[in-house]
């Protein structure tokens, strides 16, 4: 299937990044982070056996392929504008008979109505060009009172808001020149316009976010202390280094949840 004729310039040079990391994007470097943010997205909707399930911008399906047990009598469906992407993906699926795979952007989903119980976007909702249509479409194929799940980058690296997401849109404006990482308040007004309620937001690793943050508190403490025992300002100073080391990529991506209206 030929990529949408909606996609732009940019688009098209970042669904092209995407298709040449299609063979290695379960392997590489990032595993760990992309395995982490699956679970906890997974942990948040709690797929049921009959559910129906859509993820957006799916990739390979690693995370689909993680639910089919979980929602195993159910449907599971994965749309990607890239069609390696999608290749890759049913043939990592082709014995997992309720698992199915469309090329497709998030801005023209190929389903009806209310089809859906769950749909989840993960770690790529800041490439999406049109952000407000993308979530009207996603709002159109839940079902009344199904979730929407997005897990992305909003910028959150220490214990407190940072406009890391601005930063984020020019350090990954070299490789992908379509990006727009919104931040925490962003994606709540974005679920409000469009409709949605009960909306509420989770660190993408309840482990690495305490962590994270025990490690900095640490840090400062020691910075603060260098002023009776400078000494303490290099290992204070080394500290939160560590610290940000390990919250970067956790602090720094949001989970944003909520609900369709039930019917009247």
């Amino acid at each position: 299937m030929n990529v949408p004729a909606t996609t732009g310039a940019k688009q098209e040079k970042t669904i092209e990044y995407f298709s040449r990391w299609a063979k290695t994007y379960d392997e590489g470097p990032l595993k760990r982070w992309f395995t982490t943010v699956h679970r906890e997205v997974i942990r948040a909707i709690d797929p049921q056996p009959n559910d129906a399930i859509l993820d957006v911008a799916c990739g390979t399906g690693k995370a689909l392929r993680a639910m089919a047990p979980l929602a195993h009598s159910g449907r599971l469906a994965g749309v990607d504008m890239s069609a390696d992407m999608i290749e890759e993906a049913r043939q990592r699926a082709a014995e997992i008979d309720h698992l199915e795979f469309h090329v497709s952007s998030a801005d023209q989903l190929p389903f009806d109505d209310a089809t859906f119980n769950s749909v989840t976007v993960m770690n790529a909702f800041h490439h999406f060009p049109d952000q407000p249509k993308a979530i009207a479409e996603i709002v159109r194929v839940l079902k009344p009172g199904g979730r929407v799940c997005i897990a992305d980058m909003t910028g959150h690296v220490l214990p407190f808001p940072i406009a890391g997401n601005k930063a984020w849109n020019v350090i990954e404006s070299v490789l992908t020149p379509q990006v727009n990482a919104l931040s925490r308040r962003e994606f709540r007004e974005l679920y409000r316009d469009a409709g949605l309620e009960r909306i509420e937001q989770l660190p993408a690793s309840q482990a690495y976010h305490r962590c994270g943050r025990y490690v900095i508190a640490a840090g400062v403490a020691q910075l603060i202390s260098g002023i009776w025992w400078p000494w303490l300002l290099a290992t204070g100073a080394l500290t939160l280094l560590l610290g940000a080391g390990i919250s970067f990529p956790y602090l720094s991506k949001t989970i944003t949840i909520g609900r369709k209206p039930e019917e009247p």
